[in-house]
């Protein structure tokens, strides 16, 4: 009970830590000239388009190229109907998934390696500028990432319960 609250404490302070790194740099991100502007050249391109059709009730979410990451195209899809084409959200909830998932490095970490490693790994992790970087565009690499460290996460609990029988 006491050790829970303050094992909760932990993960929430954590995570507040990476989401305000994180929140840090989108204030500085927003003073750049082309913060919504996205480069009909660049592979973002595919992904706003896919999203803002899908948006718009094109379940298929078209683009010109749609070879890549169909889920992060519906992902982004549905907050652009829900809060319309706004960057400040999309960047935002890319940023929580992101902290979010330095939180899972941090327990997944724990785990395996111990407390003083896994407060390492999650500042490895949380303060990776390329990490924090892709989450703050319109790619799929932050999408990506953070599923592939939700699925080791939940990979490791699985493993946990599968021995103890829980």
């Amino acid at each position: 009970p006491a050790s829970a609250k303050a094992g909760t404490a932990l993960l929430f302070l954590l995570f507040a830590f990476a989401f305000g790194i994180r929140i840090l740099y989108l204030f500085d991100l927003r003073s750049y000239p082309y913060f919504d502007y996205i480069v009909p050249a660049f592979d973002h391109i595919n992904f706003d388009v896919a999203a803002t059709n899908f948006a718009k009730g094109d379940l298929l979410a078209h683009a010109t190229n749609n070879k890549y990451a169909p889920l992060y195209k519906y992902f982004l899809g549905v907050i652009y109907w829900l809060c319309g084409r706004n960057f400040y959200v999309v960047y935002s909830i890319q940023f929580a998934m992101g902290a979010l998932a330095s939180v899972l490095v941090y327990l997944i970490a724990r785990d395996v390696f111990g407390t003083r490693a896994a407060i390492f790994a999650f500042l490895g992790f949380a303060l990776h500028s390329t990490e924090i970087i892709y989450e703050g565009i319109i790619l799929r690499e932050a999408f990506v990432t953070f599923w592939g460290i939700a699925s080791l996460f939940l990979l490791s609990r699985l493993q946990t319960a599968w021995s103890t029988g829980k």
